[in-house]
């Protein structure tokens, strides 16, 4: 090959590196924003959207639909004003209640009755603390409301007290949390972490019978015969929805108690979102039961048409009053656990899930050294799984909850 010839080609290699040296160039901030725009994406269901443009499902899931129990008529108690006076005073507000009981309606209707405030809505998902975001908020004029419904179920998500303080630097938190139970596990892990942004909760209270009466003559609801003070109940229909559930057969129940299962162990996605895998799973090893291809679709599309699911291509949302109130089946939790761990042997995230799960319990449980360790072996499966497909973002996240598993059960003992 001759002196020119070699000449001519390093000149066309020089202009193909220059041409991707130009393209990279061009390209690179197009990736970096469309990967911050996938990480928002997964990080927040709502961002940055004026108070008064929040449609109900956008805060209230499945309950926000009028199909499922939401009427425009709200019930106004002193709570609300509380509500109210917090947020337009700048304070993060913790709203506390029962379930059914209107807190996250309560956030909803404060938010949507404000001017100029700007809202947030975090998904309840893992974050990591190098990547994590809070969106920039254009709209200086508004006040920024960051609003995490049911703040319990973030706990034992990665890099929980992060998120909740970077929120806290940036705007005003309003959170809601079941009382009882959740709200003991809440308030020790933010104890724990020496966190302190809400001080005294807004307390949703239960209302008389005679109230319920005027809500239910307002709006053209029929009064549960037992009612029980929670204004929630007049419009779920939650009586209706067990004799429904009483009609159902011995499979399409089994389907709906394996959910249960599954919620009780933590092991969903965002609002109480189950995919199908997960589902079939547990309904082989903890109800024994197995279905066509054919049958499946049949039994999840009949129970989606009475009520008790929304269908996804490969996922099913159930209402979480549902799977607490209408399912039958009252498990121990450790016992549950168990039974989970064991269907889902072999996927990741489901047992991160569980772990997660499990040393939330642990923080309250008496029997919190049995949780515990029920929380580390999940993640060191999970773990094992996660080096074995070269997954360093998944593991390193699993090792993170697996040291602190070890340091809470250190400190038990």
């Amino acid at each position: 090959m001759d002196l020119e010839r070699l000449k001519d080609i390093g000149t066309v290699l020089g202009v193909i590196t220059g041409v991707a040296a130009v393209l990279e160039l061009v390209f690179s901030p197009v990736r970096r924003f469309l990967k911050v725009r996938r990480q928002l994406k997964a990080t927040y269901q709502v961002v940055w959207k004026p108070s008064r443009r929040l449609k109900p499902q956008e805060v209230m899931g499945l309950r926000g639909d009028r199909k499922r129990g939401f009427r425009e008529y709200y019930y106004t108690r002193e709570a609300d004003a509380a509500i109210r006076q917090r947020i337009q005073t700048g304070k993060h507000v913790l709203i506390l209640g029962d379930p059914l009981a209107g807190k996250t309606r309560a956030a909803y209707q404060a938010l949507k009755g404000a001017k100029r405030l700007a809202v947030t809505i975090p998904c309840p998902e893992d974050v990591r603390r190098d990547e994590f975001r809070v969106p920039r908020c254009w709209a200086f004029w508004r006040r920024r409301i960051f609003l995490v419904d049911d703040l319990d179920k973030f706990i034992g998500k990665q890099n929980f007290t992060h998120l909740l303080t970077e929120f806290e630097k940036r705007g005003v938190v309003v959170a809601t949390c079941r009382s009882g139970e959740e709200y003991s596990r809440l308030r020790a892990a933010l104890e724990r972490e020496r966190l302190d942004l809400f001080g005294e909760p807004v307390h949703i209270p239960a209302i008389s019978r005679e109230e319920a009466l005027d809500v239910a003559r307002q709006t053209g609801e029929t009064l549960p015969a037992r009612f029980d003070g929670r204004i929630g109940s007049i419009f779920l229909e939650l009586e209706a929805m067990r004799q429904r559930f009483a009609g159902l057969d011995g499979k399409e129940k089994a389907i709906l108690r394996a959910l249960k299962r599954l919620y009780n162990a933590g092991v969903y996605r965002g609002r109480e979102v189950f995919p199908k895998q997960w589902l079939k799973r547990v309904c082989a090893h903890a109800e024994q039961m197995e279905a066509t291809a054919y049958r499946w679709t049949e039994m999840l599309t009949h129970l989606a048409t009475q009520g008790f699911l929304k269908l996804g291509e490969e996922e099913v949302e159930a209402e979480e009053a549902h799977l607490r109130e209408v399912v039958v089946g009252d498990w121990p939790l450790l016992g549950t656990l168990r039974e989970v761990r064991q269907a889902l042997a072999g996927d990741a995230e489901g047992l991160l899930l569980l772990g997660n799960r499990a040393w939330e319990e642990g923080l309250v449980s008496l029997e919190e050294v049995a949780f515990m360790q029920m929380a580390i072996n999940a993640y060191e499966e999970a773990a094992g799984l996660c080096a074995e497909r070269g997954d360093q973002e998944a593991l390193a996240m699993t090792q993170n909850n697996l040291g602190n598993a070890y340091r809470t059960l250190a400190g038990i003992q």
